[in-house]
């Protein structure tokens, strides 16, 4: 009976203490807290711990905090503040842990509680988790949930103090608070995700501090993408030197739009091969990547053989796949990574592909398509002609800048004019005779041996010239200038990449066959495709029908969808319609993608008309319009 009597005292004592300290706090906070307080004294049975935990919950500044919360808020607060106490007993690192909650408002502050009392949970150590809250506390909002909820999960897979504490110092760092900063929404949840679980594997604060001044160059979903794919890249490479080396190239090519074309396996075998060294541009880093495209059965590029890599890339495709026309990086790479049967398949239209009707357009002010330029009436053999005089040069002046125009509105005028300085210049030093080689093919017409000549010079900017004058895309970063966009109809399935445009019947997509394949085929099929700054950006999807032209729909990524790049698709389109003998012009409002109903809502906000026409669509290629009767926006040419 004795024995008893002292347990109902014990008890009585105890549902005592926890109302005065649940006398601190106010409505379901204080239940709570009587609650948890309850479950203490029944489950530990031990007179110090449970002083300790009071201590903790009855300390001013945890009092403080869980007063900012109200109703299901503040209940959960309470939980967590309360696990908290349970595993760490100490009250002045239970006061940093609210003075860090404190700061969050309602959703968030549960979070970070949350995450804090697994934290203390699974580590149990006080400077541990002390140091932990102070790092969540230096981040705003949801940016703060996911830092906690990252450390609390490092902390439950790890279960080891030293590790954890690296993976925060990581995240501590200014630079990535920083950066993690310029973000929200659902950017802010993938950022801070992706930072973590690369601090994860690094453990260091230099890498981390590069990854993160990487990632804070891109916008968005773009950025989400970019620490997704670093991310990966920690994981597999698992060393934070070549991580550095990573991040460097990467670096080097910034603002080129290769984080469309380059996935992260891509990426990590380009730095084991140690080929990373060579990249000191976009071009440099598509011969890498033809490289690891093609298993390595490409020469491998080296700093000897990088400046006419083009042209060995060539000359092994064409020897290997039977490809007759001269392709760009860009497009070797890509060849290299299709189905073998998708392959094979497009090689017949790599080869009987050309250029048609070609329009430069000019951006003015950045808001209006303003005029275009046309070189369609030229010939293949023009074009050449043209190449090879403003290499070389001419003493007759026009001819001369007539040649430099052509040629600086397709490759940029500064690479136009890095080709003739140089030719003029190293090559006539190093190669007496060169020049008088050139000129002397040239005036027989053999315009192709002329360009053989000018391609072994292994100058890069030569190369590009020739092979512009050939219909070779995407050469360099500075063609067209920043305000012109490059527009041409051609059915050269390797202009169509999905990973820039984002649709599933590209070249690379999941109906190629379908759609790529068949639009090859196809002859009321007309492919446009778009570039911007010398990079594929966008492509439309066009079906001529009597003199109906159809516009199934406008692709491309979110960095073309705006007003200013509709606008000249607009203008393009009403002259190819005008081209093709229409004089109506439908675009589909059926399509599928996100671009393309952005492009949609364009027109409507431009006050195109509504309407439907009848188009029987007598195609197997995937189109998105319905048949018999194409509803969309109508505008006559």
């Amino acid at each position: 009976m004795a024995g008893i009597s002292v347990q109902k005292h014990s008890e009585s004592k105890s549902e005592s203490v926890a109302a005065d300290v649940a006398a601190k706090y106010k409505g379901y906070a204080a239940a709570e807290v009587a609650r948890e307080l309850a479950n203490a004294a029944r489950i530990l049975k031990d007179k110090d711990a449970m002083e300790r935990i009071v201590q903790c919950l009855s300390a001013d500044e945890v009092v403080r905090a869980v007063g900012k919360y109200e109703g299901y808020t503040a209940v959960e607060v309470v939980r967590g503040l309360a696990n908290a106490a349970w595993n760490l007993k100490d009250k002045d690192v239970m006061e940093k842990i609210a003075q860090t909650v404190g700061r969050y408002e309602g959703g968030a502050a549960v979070e970070v509680a949350r995450g804090l009392e697994h934290v203390a949970r699974d580590l149990k150590d006080k400077n541990a988790v002390e140091m932990i809250a102070q790092v969540v506390g230096r981040y705003e909002g949801y940016a703060a949930v996911e830092v906690a909820r990252c450390l609390a999960s490092a902390a439950i897979n790890l279960m080891d103090k030293d590790a954890v504490e690296k993976i925060a110092q990581c995240l501590s760092s200014d630079e990535v608070i920083r950066i993690v900063g310029r973000y929200d929404g659902e950017a802010v949840v993938v950022v801070v995700l992706g930072l973590a679980e690369a601090a994860q594997i690094l453990k260091d604060n230099d890498a981390m501090e590069r990854i993160a001044q990487v990632v804070g160059r891109y916008e968005g979903k773009v950025a989400a993408g970019v620490v997704r794919g670093l991310a990966e890249a920690a994981w597999i490479l698992k060393d934070a030197a070549m991580i550095t080396r990573y991040m460097n190239m990467l670096d080097t090519v910034n603002g080129m739009g290769m984080i469309d074309k380059m996935d992260t396996k891509q990426g990590v075998a380009i730095v084991k091969e140690g080929l990373d060294t060579l990249v000191t541009g976009r071009k440099q880093l598509y011969a890498c990547l033809a490289y690891v495209n093609s298993n390595c059965r490409l020469p491998k590029p080296t700093a000897e053989n990088m400046g006419s890599y083009q042209s060995v890339a060539n000359d092994f495709v064409s020897r290997e796949y039977g490809i007759t026309v001269p392709l760009s990086l860009d497009h070797i790479g890509l060849l290299f990574s299709l189905d073998a049967d998708i392959s094979r398949r497009a090689i017949e239209f790599i080869n009987a592909s050309s250029v048609q009707n070609e329009r430069v357009y000019t951006i003015n002010g950045g808001m209006h398509a303003a005029g275009f330029e046309s070189d369609a009436e030229k010939t293949p053999e023009e074009k050449k002609r043209l190449a090879i005089i403003a290499i070389v040069g001419s003493k007759d002046p026009q001819r001369f800048e007539e040649a430099q125009k052509y040629i600086g509105a397709v490759v940029g005028y500064k690479t136009a004019n890095a080709a003739f300085t140089a030719f003029n210049g190293t090559c006539k030093k190093e190669h007496p005779g060169l020049k008088a080689d050139v000129i002397k093919l040239f005036n027989e017409g053999d315009y192709d041996g002329a360009f053989a000549v000018l391609r072994k010079t292994g100058i890069e900017a030569i190369s590009d010239v020739t092979y512009a004058a050939e219909g070779v895309r995407s050469l360099g970063p500075a063609a067209l200038g920043s305000r012109k966009i490059y527009a041409y109809e051609t059915k050269n399935p390797l202009e169509y990449d999905s990973r820039v445009l984002l649709v599933c019947t590209c070249i690379n997509g999941i109906y190629a066959e379908k759609g790529m394949l068949n639009y090859c085929k196809d002859q009321n099929v007309i492919l446009v495709a778009y570039s911007f700054g010398g990079q594929a950006c966008a492509s439309a999807i066009c079906y001529v029908e009597g003199t109906t032209f159809l516009v199934d729909s406008v692709e491309g990524r979110e960095r073309i969808r705006n007003d200013a790049f509709f606008g000249v698709v607009r203008k393009d389109i009403e002259e190819r319609a005008r081209l093709h003998g229409a004089d109506t012009i439908i675009f589909s409002k059926d399509a599928g993608n996100k671009t393309p109903n952005e492009f949609l809502k364009f027109l409507r906000r431009e006050g195109a008309a509504e309407g439907s026409v009848k188009m029987v669509l007598n195609t197997e290629s995937y189109l998105e319009a319905r048949r018999r009767s194409v509803n969309g926006y109508l505008i006559g040419t």
